[in-house]
C-alpha cells in the first residue's frame, strides 16, 4: 500500500505541474481581435444590451423567441463589476479556399469572477471577411473557479474513481513488464514487432475525473494502455485500455521461445561395448 500511495502522490504532482502552464497555453492561442470582440459581446449580453447585439446576431438567433431568451438569461446573470475576467477556452477553425482563409470560426469562453460566484460564458463568432456574426451564446455559474473545480484532487473521490486511478498507474507498469520480458526472451523471429505490440491497448474506457462520468470507445488504441489528458481549465480525462499486446505475448511466450538444437555427438567418443 505504501508504494501505491507514493505512486498516487507522484501522479497528482505531475498533473498539478501540467496544469500550471494552462494560462500560458491560452495566451499563445488567443486570436486577436476576435478575443476582444467576444469579450465586448459578453459584456453587452450580461448588462442587458440586447438591442446593441442584434446587428451581429445570426439569422438563427435574431428572432423573437431567441431574443426573449437572451434577455431573460441576462437578468439572471451576476450584476456589478467583476473582480477579474480571463479567457479560459479558445478554439479557432479556418476554412480555406484558393490558399486564402474564406471563413474563420472562433469558439471563446470567458470566466468572470464576482464576490461569491464565477460566471462562465461561451461565445461563438464566425468571421467571413466583411462581417462577424454571433452564432452561439451560452452561460453557466459555479461556486468555484474552473481552475479549482477541475483541479486534480484526491479529496471526495468515490471507490470507482480510486479504482480507475490505480488502473492508470498499474497498466503502464504491466506493459513495461511485458516489454522487458519480451526483450529478454530468446525468440525465433519478429521480436521487435512483439516488443512494440506489448505496449498497445485496445477498447478504451474514459473517466471524467471531476464528475466521475465514464464513456467507452470500442474502436480505439493507445500506448501503455493508459493516459491522462486535460484541456486548459477543463477536467482531467483518465483513460484505460485492455492491454491486448502485453496479455497476448505473455500467454504465447512459451511457444515463441527459440528452442536450441541438441548438441552434436563428439566424434572422438566411442560408444557401445567392445
Amino acid at each position: 500500500m505504501g508504494i501505491i500511495r507514493r505512486c498516487v502522490v507522484v501522479l497528482a504532482i505531475v498533473f498539478g505541474v501540467c496544469a500550471c502552464d494552462q494560462q500560458a497555453m491560452i495566451d499563445k492561442l488567443t486570436p486577436h481581435p476576435a478575443a476582444e470582440i467576444g469579450r465586448s459581446v459578453i459584456d453587452e449580453w450580461r448588462t442587458g444590451k440586447i438591442d446593441e447585439l442584434r446587428p451581429m446576431l445570426s439569422r438563427e438567433l435574431d428572432n423573437p423567441d431567441s431574443l426573449a431568451k437572451l434577455r431573460d438569461i441576462s437578468t439572471r446573470m451576476p450584476s456589478g463589476t467583476p473582480t477579474s475576467v480571463k479567457l479560459v477556452g479558445t478554439n479557432t477553425f479556418e476554412r480555406w479556399e484558393s490558399g486564402k482563409a474564406k471563413q474563420a470560426t472562433y469558439n471563446l469562453s470567458y470566466e468572470y469572477q464576482f464576490e461569491h460566484v464565477w460566471l462562465v460564458v461561451n461565445v461563438v463568432l464566425v468571421n467571413s471577411g466583411d462581417r462577424t456574426e454571433i452564432v452561439g451564446l451560452r452561460e453557466g455559474t459555479h461556486d468555484e473557479s474552473l481552475e479549482q473545480l477541475n483541479a486534480f484532487s484526491l479529496a471526495g473521490k468515490g471507490p470507482l474513481q480510486w479504482l480507475f486511478l490505480l488502473g492508470v498507474i498499474a497498466m503502464p507498469l504491466f506493459c513495461l513488464f511485458a516489454l522487458v520480458t519480451c526483450v529478454r526472451t530468446p525468440m525465433r523471429r519478429r521480436k521487435v514487432w512483439w516488443a512494440l505490440f506489448t505496449l498497445v491497448g485496445v477498447v478504451t474506457v474514459t473517466m471524467n475525473w471531476t464528475t466521475g462520468d465514464v464513456s467507452v470507445r470500442l474502436i480505439w488504441f493507445q500506448l501503455f494502455s493508459a493516459s491522462g489528458t486535460a484541456q486548459p481549465y477543463g477536467p482531467w480525462q483518465l483513460a484505460l485500455s485492455f492491454p491486448l499486446g502485453a496479455v497476448w505475448f505473455l500467454v504465447r511466450r512459451r511457444n515463441l521461445i527459440a528452442v536450441s538444437p541438441p548438441p552434436l555427438p563428439d566424434e572422438n567418443v566411442v560408444s557401445g561395448a567392445g
